[in-house]
């Protein structure tokens, strides 16, 4: 995931302020292998709850999904 140090609103950066940096958005399949890499690399389990929008062709809109990457 692309961030920075500090506070940058543009370029689809948002602001944590909680940690001090600004992350770039990104679209969920992107998100999930970023946050997925992350945590086998650190040999952390990792769920992902997730509701699918109500949009034309979405495969189960409304529904909520959930991924799961058990700790190595």
């Amino acid at each position: 995931m692309n961030f920075v140090d500090g506070q940058k609103n543009d370029e689809g950066y948002r602001y944590l302020p909680d940690v001090g940096i600004s992350i770039q958005g990104q679209d969920a399949n992107g998100a999930w292998k970023a946050a997925c890499y992350i945590a086998q690399q650190l040999g952390f389990p990792l769920t992902v709850t997730f509701v699918w929008r109500e949009k034309e062709g979405a495969a189960f809109p409304g529904v909520t999904g959930r991924f799961t990457l058990a700790k190595r």
